[in-house]
């Protein structure tokens, strides 16, 4: 026997002792096989056992976690059999190649894999080829945010499956369809495509395929705010998966039932859930979720009101989600960084968040985060003192996502607009916006945090139109509520509106010191000015120190741009001036103060700073 034989049979040897392995599940000496025998064969002329031990180690030790290997091992097969001329044998390991690219967060890799499957599908003329390349193509462009393209694959996906006889295949393509829809802001075509899919899948028998569509219907009740009836669709994926031990799939689930958890405001339950999805998701390694899950977090931490941790979170998840081409997410993070700087008093920086987020948004048509973003930029605008714009950004802002079907969202915006509401004066209008935004949450609202949300609206409107030792009391017991949700921060804002009417000061002025050191605790630093400030205005006979640090905040609040900030501040410096026996002083801050609310169109804080000269 020659050398070239003898090396040869040594190949074979392994090859089959490694096939052996696997049968007694012994996956790593398996692959130490595999790579022996295709080692033995370089330089044989045998291209197919030499591409088959290549493609079987890159198999084996992508199932074993090993990302970097399964990349090197299947490289070589697929250089093998490029060398070839093995086209359709290419075309499988291009698309088990693209796998482990998009494993390992390299998206544009994976993406060029596909491509040169899905041509050598069309060459061959194999519908099989053309509509699993299509389709996992589109699914890829769908992640990375373009719609257009991604609609066009997933077609042709369903075109060519449906030509060759595969409705199993034709199901998975109408799924990535409907997300393309839910995407659009299309729930109709969404809601049709996923439930045609949860029919096919379940006439093949196919649970995989169900706890998948099962969950998209979910995503669509969470949308719609029915809660109960994303639960049970949940609930159903989450045992579906976890009887045939799809572990992808119950990572999926619990993560699911997190964001449920965190949208009725079950902060604990949300976070255990989200720990025990990422723990599922760090075995498989898949790159885009785990930076999915780090945003999640992350908003824990922003309802909490550690936002300077939140914003750590957020900007760190952006260059993960970037290196995967996540680009509808990177636009997300980026309006949930902008609101975090907007908190914080850093308009500038807030407002350069957004626009960003805008551009990209417009380059990917990704419409409901386009007008999110329009809601964002409004808001920008009204914190610098521009009312009635703020209020008609709001209002426009909430009819546009009406129409894109995102009642959450649209109810959400109409409670910020209620807000400005407020500060124009516009009582009645205001009680409107919240009573729109429980009609958009409906009768499955109870206990989400939008729910929470409006009755802290009312709670302010009613106190707002008739200041009184109930009203007073039903907002702060409105205050309780947000923190026993975790959201310390909304609940000292509720109660700072208590101490900034001023009904009961001997209850008050103890208050106000308990906020103030909350907020300085939380270091959000508008919360903190206000809360001082506040406090300093209840003094009965401040001190020169008093004055002093209650001119400090206006000019902090002044140099921020935070033009509603400034105006309550400059009301309660008149008070601590009034109060210092300081009159003329106090007399000159509230004149220039009523003259700058008045041209803000900020009717509210002008009718008290009139109360003040009167």
């Amino acid at each position: 026997m020659s050398a070239t034989d003898r090396r040869h049979a040594l190949a074979v040897q392994h090859y089959e002792a490694a096939e052996e392995l696997l049968e007694y599940a012994k996956p790593e000496l398996a692959l130490a096989n595999y790579r022996q025998a295709a080692e033995a064969l370089e330089g044989l002329a045998d291209p197919p056992l030499e591409a088959r031990c290549w493609t079987r180690a890159g198999a084996v030790a992508l199932d074993l976690g090993d990302v970097a290997a399964a990349r090197a091992h299947l490289a070589d097969a697929v250089a093998v059999e490029r060398a070839a001329g093995r086209d359709r044998e290419l075309t499988a390991t291009l698309a088990l190649a693209a796998a482990a690219h998009r494993r390992a967060g390299a998206p544009g890799e994976a993406a060029a894999a596909l491509r040169e499957s899905l041509e050598i599908g069309e060459r061959l003329g194999d519908d099989l080829v053309i509509g699993a390349m299509a389709g996992e193509l589109g699914e890829l462009e769908l992640n990375r945010g373009a719609v257009a393209e991604a609609r066009g694959l997933l077609e042709r996906a369903v075109g060519a499956f449906g030509r060759a006889g595969r409705v199993d295949a034709q199901a998975s393509a109408a799924m990535t369809l409907g997300d393309v829809a839910r995407a659009s802001g299309d729930v109709a075509a969404a809601e049709n495509a996923y439930r045609e899919a949860l029919h096919v899948f379940g006439h093949a028998r196919d649970p995989i395929g169900n706890a998948r569509a099962l969950a998209s219907l979910g995503h669509l009740s969470r949308d719609a705010g029915k809660l109960g009836d994303a639960e049970q669709l949940y609930d159903a994926s989450l045992s579906m998966a976890s009887f045939v031990g799809d572990r992808e799939g119950i990572a999926c689930a619990v993560q699911n039932l997190g964001n449920l958890a965190a949208s009725r405001g079950d902060l604990p339950l949300a976070r255990d859930q989200y720990e025990s999805a990422l723990e599922l998701y760090e075995e498989l390694d898949d790159a885009q979720a785990i930076a999915g899950l780090r945003v999640n977090l992350a908003n824990l931490l922003a309802t909490e009101g550690q936002l300077e941790g939140a914003l750590g979170a957020y900007e760190a998840a952006i260059g993960a989600l970037e290196r995967v081409r996540a680009a509808r997410a990177v636009v997300d993070v980026r309006c949930l960084i902008g609101q975090l700087e907007a908190r914080l008093g850093r308009l500038d920086r807030a407002e350069a968040a957004f626009r960003e987020a805008r551009r990209q948004a417009d380059a990917l048509g990704y419409r409901p985060a386009q007008a999110r973003l329009g809601v964002n930029l409004a808001a920008i605008g009204y914190a610098r003192g521009d009312i009635q714009a703020g209020v008609a950004g709001f209002g426009a802002g909430a009819a546009d996502l009406e129409r894109l079907d995102r009642p959450a969202d649209a109810a959400t915006t109409w409670l910020v607009a209620a807000d400005a509401l407020l500060a124009a004066g516009r009582d009645d209008d205001a009680s409107d916006a919240v009573a729109r935004a429980r009609a958009l949450l409906g009768g499955d609202a109870e206990g989400q945090r939008e729910q929470l949300d409006c009755d802290w609206l009312a709670a302010r409107v009613a106190f707002s139109r008739a200041p009184s030792t109930e009203t007073r009391e039903d907002l702060l017991a409105l205050a309780d509520r947000l923190t026993l949700g975790g959201r310390e921060a909304d609940a000292l804002s509720a109660r700072l509106a208590v101490i900034d009417r001023a009904l009961a000061p001997e209850l008050d002025q103890p208050l106000a010191d308990a906020v103030t050191r909350a907020a300085l605790a939380l270091e959000v630093g508008p919360l903190a000015m206000d809360a001082e400030s506040a406090a300093l205005a209840l003094e009965a006979s401040p001190t020169d120190a008093d004055v002093a640090r209650a001119r400090a905040i206006v000019a902090s609040a002044a140099e921020a741009g935070l033009a509603l900030l400034r105006l309550r501040a400059e009301r309660r410096l008149a008070q601590v001036l009034a109060r210092a026996g300081r009159d003329a002083e106090a007399a000159a801050v509230r004149d220039a103060a009523l003259a700058r609310a008045r041209s803000m169109g900020a009717v509210a804080e002008a009718a008290r700073l009139g109360e003040g000269a009167a």
